[in-house]
């Protein structure tokens, strides 16, 4: 079967390619890290006739992670701002080069007709490249796909002055969770006595006490994957995806009924859209040089595994070029 025709290829031979300078920015695979720090915290005490709750949870995890410069790009993938202001310009572009190909169909398929004969014989296909170029019956054809390939060398020039390389991603090369190390820890306390006349004077009571912490290689964690920073270098702003901690902890629980050691996550992910409000952010401005920044938000969450009030969340950051 033969190869896809290299349209561009073909077209070389018609209409010259454009250029462009990216800016200055990391030189790619530069080392950055960032330091995460979630503090999750709350107590809740209250009491009725047939029951009373009291409680206490501190749960908190810190990693550090290795990410990596990639290439400027022009679209952010963090953020996506420019995209949004370019959707008419670009949606026009595609139009544009639809039509293209509608009034080159001919050529289309004289180029697609070489590929047959040719397949990946690159010699064969600048032979025959030329041959079509000096036949005098494809004159017509080749000066219409003259005329409309510069005007689509123009339009991607207009398009890309327009969006020069400018979005300086950082992340792990291989698309992975980040190298790193991450710790959590958890201490938290639970009492609630409910009135039932099957207990001992009419109360049965419930305790847990939990505590624990654990050691992380981040590298293993699926659940930190999307570990990313974004550099606007020409309009100055930083965007990052910080990875809310779903990852498991071993606790040592007692109970009334007796302990043990079990594994619980650390944080749950039902509230993830609203978690992620502050978790990823965007085009957030830059004060004095991007190569070190910092910043922390807090939340609450509206309650946590069976723990029914509001969880404070705390939210630290620190991104660093090495």
């Amino acid at each position: 079967m033969a190869a896809p025709w290299r349209w561009p290829q073909f077209c070389l031979v018609f209409s010259a390619p454009s250029a462009f300078s990216a800016e200055k920015a990391a030189k790619p695979g530069t080392k950055a890290i960032l330091e995460v720090e979630f503090t999750l915290s709350g107590s809740h005490s209250e009491s009725s006739q047939e029951r009373s709750i009291d409680w206490k949870v501190n749960r908190t995890f810190k990693a550090t992670f290795e990410i990596k410069a990639q290439e400027l790009a022009k679209y952010g993938f963090l953020d996506q701002s420019h995209q949004k202001e370019m959707q008419d310009d670009n949606q026009a572009l595609g139009q544009q080069a639809q039509q293209m190909t509608t009034n080159n169909a001919d050529m289309m398929a004289k180029a697609q007709a070489i590929a047959d004969a040719c397949g990946d014989d690159e010699a064969c296909i600048q032979q025959k490249v030329m041959e079509l170029a000096q036949d005098p019956n494809s004159q017509g054809d080749i000066n219409q796909l003259s005329t409309d390939g510069q005007a689509m060398s123009e339009s991607i020039q207009a398009n890309d002055a327009k969006s020069p390389p400018r979005y300086q991603l950082w992340k792990d090369p291989n698309n992975k969770a980040p190298k790193g190390k991450g710790s959590a820890s958890l201490k938290e306390s639970l009492v609630e006595k409910t009135f039932d006349p099957a207990c001992a004077g009419d109360i049965c009571t419930k305790t847990r006490d939990r505590d624990g912490s654990q050691e992380y290689d981040s590298a293993k964690e699926a659940a930190l994957t999307m570990t990313m920073v974004e550099v606007d270098t020409a309009n100055n702003l930083i965007s990052l995806s910080i990875p809310w901690p779903v990852v498991m902890i071993s606790i040592n629980e007692v109970t009334q009924d007796g302990g043990g050691k079990k594994t619980i996550p650390l944080a749950n992910a039902q509230q993830l859209e609203m978690i992620q409000k502050h978790t990823n952010i965007g085009g957030r401005p830059i004060k004095g040089s991007y190569k070190d920044q910092k910043g922390e938000d807090s939340f609450q969450l509206p309650d946590l595994e069976d723990y029914d009030a509001p969880i404070d969340v705390k939210l630290r950051w620190h991104f660093k070029v090495l």
